[in-house]
């Protein structure tokens, strides 16, 4: 991200990795030596929601179920003579999408960023890495 430097107005490299800082800190980041000179590392824990897993089942849910409302329409009789509401069994699997995003929504998440100024000072170079 380029932004103008203070030679042409811009804010000063100290309080935009200030306000980079702040901003990644009210994310629960927290800051961590960077492998390579000159770059800010940020680490931080993303969790799950659990509303957003609910919605995932429930998408699912729906999914199957209007399946099974056409599937039905088309041959009412069901497979074998099991009769017509056998179309909507998949939908007990529909729980499946809600524990397997839960299960892979923690992680941890890295950010490296790096802040550099032009030779001649008209434009500061925000990176993430």
């Amino acid at each position: 991200y380029m932004m103008p430097g203070t030679a042409t107005g811009g804010l000063e490299m100290r309080s935009i990795a200030g306000g980079v800082t702040a901003y990644f800190r009210s994310l629960n980041y927290k800051i961590e030596d960077s492998s390579q000179q000159g770059r800010i590392r940020f680490v931080g824990n993303m969790q799950g929601s659990i509303s957003q897993a609910s919605f995932l089942t429930l998408v699912v849910l729906g999914c199957f179920a209007a399946v099974g409302i056409i599937v039905q329409s088309l041959f009412p009789e069901g497979p074998f003579g099991l009769g017509p509401n056998v179309w909507f069994a998949p939908c007990v699997f529909s729980p499946w999408a809600g524990w397997y995003y839960w299960g892979r929504a923690f992680r941890r998440d890295i950010v490296e960023l790096s802040l550099e100024m032009s030779d001649d000072l008209a434009t500061t170079t925000l990176c993430a890495l």
